[in-house]
């Protein structure tokens, strides 16, 4: 490889992968001096596995949580501003992002209005400054990633939001939640990671650090997508997906925008 002589590559989220990874939860919270946290996710998620995992999580730890499950794909910045009032009134520190999509881009949008104490988080905008560190956030990936969990970026009510700062300070990836119910669902997981590394690995400003992030995404998808997609279950395949998803995600957070994610995020803004 050819020495690139100046480059910048920044990826500050702590990332906790393997069995029974989600039961350091509560310790890492405290380490992040967090003691109260919100939990958001989607009305799918409620009374399933995932939500009794991450309560099996908690167990005697003495930390309590909020569950807040009503994000839909029609999330908005009026419900942010809704839930950061919530958030204030009830002084909770720290958001949990349970799932991924626009779960984890109202988690990021939350997290910043809060700490922000923005007067009307209607008003935000990619425009709005930031210039420090936000409270703690935490990435609970589900088989429904994107492969953005862990970038920093959030796409909300037709704005993409871009800093640093969004992203998280920690994602857990556990095998008990990333084992999808479908071949399908498993597939736009991997596809959409392998779409963010490859778009990173062929952006113009070239960094070695950033290709050895989308070369390992790219290996952990060629070598385990197939096994993934034609057994949901295998929960070894599925947690080298996850990976991969966490990986690609700090990729590209270190390269330029591409054609194909600019082509994506219009279309996504036309449904």
């Amino acid at each position: 490889m050819k020495p690139v002589p100046v480059f910048t590559f920044t990826c500050p989220v702590k990332t906790n992968s393997g069995n029974k990874a989600l039961e350091h939860l509560p310790v890492e919270l405290a380490n992040l001096n967090a003691v109260k946290p919100i939990v958001i996710t989607g009305v799918e998620a409620v009374g399933g596995k995932a939500v009794r995992t991450l309560a099996g999580a908690f167990g005697d730890s003495g930390m309590t949580y909020a569950l807040f499950d009503g994000v839909s794909p029609a999330a908005n910045l009026a419900l942010i501003e809704n839930l950061k009032i919530t958030c204030i009134e009830n002084q909770y520190d720290a958001v949990i992002a349970l799932g991924g999509g626009t779960i984890v881009d109202v988690a990021k949008v939350l997290n910043m209005a809060v700490s922000l104490k923005t007067a009307d988080a209607r008003q935000l905008s990619p425009q709005t400054p930031l210039r420090k560190h936000l409270n703690p956030l935490v990435v609970v990936p589900t088989a429904e990633a994107s492969g953005l969990e862990t970038s920093k970026l959030a796409h909300l009510d037709r704005n993409v939001f871009s800093s640093e700062y969004l992203a998280p300070n920690l994602v857990v990836i556990d095998p008990r939640l990333t084992r999808a119910a479908d071949g399908k669902t498993i597939a736009a997981t991997g596809l959409a990671a392998l779409s963010r590394a490859l778009e990173a690995h062929i952006s113009t400003d070239k960094n070695p650090f950033r290709d050895a992030y989308s070369f390992a995404a790219i290996r952990f998808i060629k070598e385990n997508l197939l096994a993934a997609v034609n057994n949901p279950g295998d929960k070894k395949a599925s947690l080298a997906i996850a990976n991969a998803a966490a990986m690609s995600g700090c990729a590209f957070s270190n390269a330029e925008n591409g054609l194909l994610h600019k082509l994506g995020q219009v279309c996504q803004d036309m449904q």
